[in-house]
């Protein structure tokens, strides 16, 4: 990736209240009631990724939504994950936030392609 995309019926929002100061940490976008952040973070081996997350102040996201955060913010040609990490490390500043990543240097090594499946039994 080399540029961030321009989402699509979505508006900056620039009174964003009290995230206000994260300041240039990251974008806040909103379409109805629907709230997107992103933001580019470098880790500690150099690598970058963009962080995206949505929610609704008091419902999750539905299915629709989710897909249309992912392509608008992320690329429709790029994978993405949403991560649930073990619950010690667990971070829950929203009860209806979900949260995306993606690594913004090409393709992640350390994650298959799903398309690559020749075999799979129940376990």
């Amino acid at each position: 990736m080399s540029e961030f995309i321009t989402p699509r019926d979505f508006q900056r929002d620039d009174g964003h209240g009290s995230i206000a100061d994260f300041g240039d940490y990251l974008t806040v976008w909103k379409r109805a009631s629907l709230r997107v952040l992103r933001s580019l973070s470098t880790m500690k081996d150099g690598s970058r990724w963009i962080h995206v997350s949505a929610s609704r102040a008091t419902s999750h996201p539905t299915w629709e939504d989710l897909v249309k955060v992912k392509e608008n913010f992320i690329g429709q040609h790029v994978d993405a994950v949403m991560v649930l990490p073990k619950r010690e490390d667990h971070v829950n500043i929203h009860p209806h936030c979900f949260h995306w990543w993606s690594h913004w240097d090409g393709p992640f090594e350390g994650f298959p392609n799903l398309q690559d499946i020749v075999d799979e039994k129940a376990v």
